[in-house]
């Protein structure tokens, strides 16, 4: 449920984002009251910024940035250097029960060989090691993962390649 209730609520920011009368800003208003009384808590639109951030009341929190050069987060492992052809657009983050786990959106229009060595290179060279990868290509695209484990992290990363742009996800947290 609280998936979908963040889809939602991304939807409601795609809505009012680049709003700017009186009018537009009152419907961004309303979709932080609905929001919030679907999620039973507190929500924070701003659509000008492209961020959604959802708090339960109890400790759990959730957030989402979204849009061209998204920074990275604080969080973000500072053991690995990403390569510099991949661009962030998006980053989700969750705490609950005091535990953080965090999605970053990558994308480049690198191919996909190219990112995916990059990538696994930048992993290794920061001390993580790469465990139970796959990969599969099919007509027109080619899909491909791993987990890397290192400096008390879990890294899960999926990367998607089609003909003229690579998407990157990079999902992690404290190791279990």
């Amino acid at each position: 449920m609280r998936g979908m209730t963040l889809l939602l609520v991304a939807g409601l920011v795609a809505l009012v984002a680049g709003c700017s009368s009186v009018s537009d800003r009152v419907g961004e208003r309303v979709a932080e009251e609905v929001t919030g009384a679907m999620t039973d808590g507190d929500v924070e639109i701003d659509a000008d910024e492209g961020e959604i951030r959802l708090s339960d009341g109890e400790g759990g929190e959730a957030s989402y940035s979204a849009g061209e050069g998204v920074d990275l987060p604080d969080s973000f492992p500072s053991e690995l250097t990403l390569p510099s052809s991949l661009e962030a657009f998006g980053v989700f983050s969750q705490t609950e029960d005091g535990v953080e786990h965090t999605a970053v959106q990558l994308r480049s229009t690198e191919d996909v060989a190219s990112v995916e060595a990059a990538l696994q290179a930048a992993f290794e060279d920061g001390g993580y090691d790469i465990e139970d990868t796959f990969s599969q290509q099919s007509e027109g695209a080619y899909i491909a993962g791993w987990e890397a484990v290192g400096h008390g992290t879990t890294i899960v990363t999926s990367l998607q390649g089609f003909d003229d742009e690579v998407s990157v996800q990079l999902v992690y947290g404290p190791r279990d």
